[in-house]
């Protein structure tokens, strides 16, 4: 709904920034309060891609007032935000740190959030042929400024938060270091498709943002927020570290990126993470050993699952695939606060969220394991252990509204 900013110099120090409506919030102005048509984001997406495409700039002087109102918007939006880099510029520019001669290091420009390709495009020196530029005017060159598009930028804030504030505690051990550490990292994830007949493996990559802190290290669970929908998942040791190996192997989507500056910090610091959970982890070493006498990382996590997804099942159809499966000690979970959906009162009603307590083990035996969930509201229930990972992962993503006072 609305664009913002903010300035910082090379030494950290905080400069100012500001805020500015955003396309949609200007459509819809003029829609609300001039009676003029109304234009959905997608319409606008639409008119803004095919004169991307096709390099024919929407006119200021339309032939339809449809074409005339995102044309005058997009134009009026770039020509904000592209001021707000030349300040940006002018404000962060030191003429004490250049010695005559030297080489000129590029500002960088980072862009965050939903649709970074549409500002992306609008900072360029042509504006990617979309609208024409103000006449007489000109942009900064690439040797004055660098953009960058950087996804969950909120997870290296919460980060340095955590860093700072920290400082002066006693030391940690070195599993909560590793804590630290993880929030920024890039991971990545192999699914499963089946086309044509044939499985094939999809890689996924995203940015951990949270960690669920269990009884011990091992117990530990690792959010991880996908790049492509923002889609959650919610990984056990072994799978955030099956996650950064294979980030290592793949790096990101488009090749040109792993040279950058960025990417680079990102895998130096999955290299220090992944060796210190190999040092403080008996299971991630065995799990290392298994990765490391494969061809690649990809073959292994890409294989098939055992089973497909499905509906809840009852104890008798799920017995034989869970004494199939290897499983971490069921007692690890014991004392994590977990979430799940109920239909409301009425027939109608939105679903409600309720928060509860994994508490005991309701029945363990060679063949099954199911766990005890008491819900805040006095009511309890048995779970399985994929109701435990759903219930773990919608946990994750709604810690906030638990009202608890202790949650693990």
């Amino acid at each position: 709904v609305t664009i913002s900013y903010t300035a910082v110099d090379k030494n950290g120090s905080l400069k100012g920034g500001g805020v500015i409506p955003g396309l949609s919030m200007r459509f819809r102005a003029l829609y609300d309060y001039c009676d003029y048509p109304k234009i959905d984001f997608n319409q606008f997406r639409t008119k803004f891609m095919d004169a991307k495409q096709e390099q024919k700039p929407l006119p200021l002087f339309a032939q339809d007032i449809a074409t005339s109102i995102i044309a005058s918007v997009t134009s009026e939006v770039a020509g904000h935000l592209r001021n707000v880099v030349e300040q940006f510029l002018t404000i962060t520019k030191d003429k004490h740190d250049e010695p005559a001669g030297a080489q000129k290091i590029p500002a960088t420009v980072i862009i965050d959030g939903p649709d970074t390709e549409i500002i992306q495009s609008l900072l360029r020196e042509d504006l990617s042929h979309v609208v024409e530029g103000e006449p007489g005017t000109s942009f900064p060159l690439e040797n004055e400024v660098q953009f960058r598009i950087r996804n969950h930028m909120a997870s290296y804030g919460v980060l340095r938060v955590l860093v700072e504030t920290t400082k002066m505690d006693t030391p940690h051990n070195p599993e909560d270091d590793i804590r630290e550490r993880v929030i920024g990292l890039r991971g990545a994830k192999a699914n499963n498709l089946l086309v044509n007949g044939e499985r094939k493996s999809d890689v996924y990559r995203g940015t951990f943002v949270s960690v669920i802190q269990g009884k011990t290290f091992d117990d530990d669970m690792f959010e991880l927020v996908y790049d492509n929908d923002g889609e959650r998942d919610v990984l056990d040791l072994a799978g955030f570290y099956d996650a950064i190996r294979l980030y290592l192997e793949v790096g990101e989507t488009v090749p040109e990126w792993n040279s950058e500056d960025w990417a680079q910090a990102k895998r130096k610091a999955s290299v220090v993470v992944e060796k210190d959970l190999v040092q403080n982890s008996l299971s991630i070493q065995e799990r290392k050993k298994e990765l490391d006498s494969a061809r690649s990382i990809s073959s292994v996590l890409g294989k098939p699952p055992e089973a497909e997804k499905g509906k809840k099942r009852s104890r008798e159809e799920i017995s034989s695939s869970v004494a199939k499966k290897k499983q971490r000690n069921p007692k690890s979970f014991l004392g994590h606060r977990v979430a799940k959906y109920f239909p409301g009162a009425e027939e109608g009603d939105e679903e409600v969220l309720y928060f509860g307590t994994i508490d005991y083990i309701s029945n363990h035996d060679d063949d099954e394991v199911w766990w005890h969930v008491q819900y805040d509201d006095d009511d309890q229930e048995d779970w399985d252990e994929s109701d435990l990972r759903r219930g773990i992962k919608l946990y994750a993503r709604h810690k906030d509204e638990d009202t608890k006072d202790d949650p693990v």
